[in-house]
């Protein structure tokens, strides 16, 4: 752990503490540390309710009248962590908004929609509707000073479930939303270079049970060295969602690894007419430095085949996105760069890749997108062969030269086939 700065902290601006305040609740906070802040997360009464990468933040939070006690925490690129706490009181009369309402007429509640997803809503308030914003699990997606009382947004939103919350605020600086937040399920992910479509997606398989597991079959050869291991599912911090995986790795001897995988063939049903498959998931670690490789798969085996979409950021061996030629058993950079991911910060991968339709069932990677930044590795490689059937998702850990212990979680984690 390296040593913090002696101005190193979370200041919260607002509300103050002991305050009585109107809700939604205005949150102001910045933070400093030993080195550059990654992310900050907003705690009210031990629940988290808003996450922003970045070293401030102002939103605001829908809470119920009362006492509250909040904790805003801060990590910095190290893993060092900040916070500061307060109390406050929501009162049932502060902050009046009499009269103000938001309605929104589309998307409904729970609907299967493409990215971008289009929200239309409409509000009111004796003093005038000044501005609107839209939040996605907690997080500000749009914000627009439009002085109307209606209000047309698309919002590029990543493939998966995401609970949603429109608030608008009047000229008299009220702020008022939606009586609810609403869930939408994004059929497909957007990422940088335009919006995915996906088939038939399959989502939050983090939280599935009957996982595979093991350690020295995920070495070279299939014989490597041997590390302890742990998987942890249902894990609410950190998560977006209350619901990611916890992956672990330690103790074991330089270059040891662990897979996981999980079967999706008894969901999907008739896995051999599948061709297409889009494999995105949010990861965070929490030591950086002690990360060799982390690897993202798709496994289809069908008509003899075996077709393993190996996908891995090689971090020390390269700083690459390596895929995997099947027939010699053997990693190829792809040329794209993949260097060590930034600690307590969630990243966002998405890999597409495809089987030929020719009856040669030749692997295609297409592309691979890391925190909105889309490349086309356009790579062809020929299957080797199997006597399996089927087709599942994995996830791989590898440990460094000395066999340096680090977690990995996973949150979202959305398999699309067709």
């Amino acid at each position: 752990m390296v040593a913090t700065s002696c101005f190193a902290g979370v200041s919260i601006s607002a509300p103050a503490n002991g305050s009585t305040v109107g809700s939604p609740v205005h949150f102001v906070a910045s933070a400093s540390g030993a080195t550059t802040i990654a992310s900050m997360i907003i705690y009210v009464d031990g629940n988290q309710n808003y996450l922003v990468y970045a070293n401030s933040l102002d939103t605001a939070i829908s809470l119920g009248a009362g006492s509250h006690f909040a904790v805003i925490k801060a990590w910095d690129n190290y893993g060092n962590v900040y916070s500061a706490s307060e109390t406050f009181t929501v009162g049932s009369g502060a902050g009046s908004t009499s009269g103000t309402w938001v309605n929104v007429s589309s998307p409904s509640n729970g609907a299967m929609v493409g990215s971008p997803v289009t929200i239309n809503a409409n509000g009111g308030s004796p003093n005038g509707i000044s501005g609107w914003v839209i939040y996605s699990d907690d997080q500000n997606v749009f914000l627009a000073n439009n002085y109307s009382d209606a209000l047309s947004a698309s919002v590029n939103l990543p493939g998966g479930s995401h609970t949603l919350y429109v608030r608008a605020w009047d000229r008299a600086n009220g702020q008022f939303g939606t009586s609810s937040k609403f869930t939408v399920n994004v059929n497909g992910s957007a990422g940088g270079g335009g919006t995915v479509t996906a088939g038939t997606p399959i989502y939050d398989i983090q939280t599935m049970g009957d996982w595979g597991n093991c350690t020295v079959c995920a070495g070279w050869g299939g014989n490597g060295p041997s590390a302890d291991y742990s998987m942890w599912q249902w894990q609410s911090d950190p998560s977006l969602d209350g619901k990611s995986t916890r992956f672990i790795i330690w103790g074991g001897a330089p270059y040891s690894d662990v897979l996981w995988w999980k079967s999706l063939s008894s969901i999907i049903g008739n896995t051999s007419a599948q061709h297409h498959f889009i494999y995105d998931t949010y990861f965070m670690v929490d030591n950086a430095d002690n990360v060799q490789s982390l690897e993202f798969d798709v496994n289809q085996f069908v008509n003899g085949h075996s077709l393993i979409f190996g996908t891995q950021c090689n971090v020390r061996d390269g700083n690459n996105w390596d895929v995997w030629d099947n027939q010699n058993s053997r990693w190829v950079h792809t040329g794209v760069y993949c260097g060590a991911p930034s600690a307590w910060v969630w990243h966002h991968v998405t890999i597409e890749v495809e089987r030929a339709a020719d009856g040669g069932d030749w692997l295609h990677y297409v592309s691979i997108t890391l925190d909105g930044n889309k490349h086309y590795i356009d790579r062809w490689y020929p299957p080797a062969w199997t006597s399996w059937n089927g087709i599942t998702v994995n996830f791989q850990m590898d440990s460094d030269y000395a066999g340096h212990g680090y977690s990995t979680w996973l949150d979202k984690l959305t398999f699309s086939y067709w």
